[in-house]
């Protein structure tokens, strides 16, 4: 018998890794990571809430957590109808969404058609994530034996394919396999929940101290990479352990419920709703600096969750986040 209820620490978890994916994009234009080119005034301390926020290896930690939940199901499935089964769930809403993104954000793009095919394979903006933890799944799926066999060697081999990777840097590859010890590692701790729980506020403190070092190296003497790859590992068993705890003594109510169902929907919609407020409404001329990014995020989140909510309530969308 295949599990069919879903894990309540991950109705738990997953609204809150996406609400501060949106509010860590509400900051990037603070951090550099996306461009200035209207003019807002700098905050030297905002430009540390993008990665602050943002920690998609603990979403690809979520990934694999929930592999293992559903082991017997995926193991009566074939590696080829379980890739299919990824690619319309995962890779194909990429495209769809990659042709919207496109279209709202960069139309300048629609007279390339090679840049246009690239950017659909690829994932436009934010969505590259979709490809890659589409490429994880099916890693995590031919190498399983393995991992059951070898769960220690495993994890460590990951790590050392995202230090060559990184080395020889090739572009998809490398974003890839650094996320491969995450899908892993999400893998072999699930079942593991009194470890967790014990360790997490501690993982916590961690890795707020972790930040706090980021914070003060001024002069980056410690590698930007390898710290944020060591946080969101504190970040993820962290927060998983959070809601572990929580979901040891409440059950989700349905709002909450309705939140996990459509947090997929909310991660697609969210940077176009950013970037148009930001960059398309003159809400930046009336706001203040320091206001700014929490308006936009307030708006943004609520706007995103809305969106996926209606979405939902079609036929196509059903098919294509349901």
């Amino acid at each position: 018998m295949f599990k069919s209820k879903q894990l309540n620490e991950i109705i738990f978890l997953r609204p809150v890794l996406i609400v501060g994916v949106i509010i860590g994009h509400c900051f990037a234009i603070y951090s550099g990571a996306w461009e200035n080119t209207i003019g807002i005034e700098s905050v030297y301390f905002y430009q540390f809430l993008n990665p602050f926020f943002i920690h998609l290896g603990a979403f690809v930690m979520v990934s694999g957590y929930l592999f293992a939940y559903k082991k017997d199901k995926y193991l009566a499935s074939s590696t080829w109808n379980f890739i299919f089964m990824k690619f319309k769930r995962i890779y194909f809403p990429c495209f769809i969404f990659s042709i919207l993104y496109i279209v709202i954000l960069q139309p300048e793009l629609l007279v390339d058609v090679k840049t246009v095919i690239a950017n659909l394979l690829k994932g436009t903006g934010h969505l590259w994530f979709l490809p890659v933890i589409f490429a994880n799944f099916c890693l995590l799926k031919i190498f399983q034996p393995m991992i059951d066999r070898l769960p220690i060697t495993s994890f460590i081999c990951s790590l050392a394919l995202l230090v060559v990777v990184r080395v020889l840097d090739i572009t998809f590859l490398n974003v890839v396999f650094h996320y491969l010890p995450f899908i892993i590692l999400g893998y072999l701790l699930y079942g593991k929940t009194n470890i967790i729980e014990k360790y997490s506020l501690l993982l916590l403190f961690l890795w707020f101290c972790v930040f706090i070092v980021y914070l003060f190296d001024v002069n980056r003497i410690v590698s930007i990479p390898l710290i944020g790859t060591f946080s969101s590992f504190l970040a993820g068993i962290a927060l998983l352990g959070v809601a572990l705890k929580i979901s040891r003594n409440y059950t989700p109510i349905k709002f909450v419920n309705k939140l996990n169902d459509e947090c997929y929907g909310a991660y697609i919609f969210q940077q176009i709703i950013i970037m148009l407020i930001l960059y398309h409404t003159p809400l930046y001329l009336y706001c203040s600096t320091y206001f700014l990014p929490w308006v936009i995020a307030v708006i943004s989140i609520s706007l995103s969750f809305l969106c996926s909510k209606l979405l939902l309530m079609t036929k196509v969308g059903k098919f294509l986040i349901g």
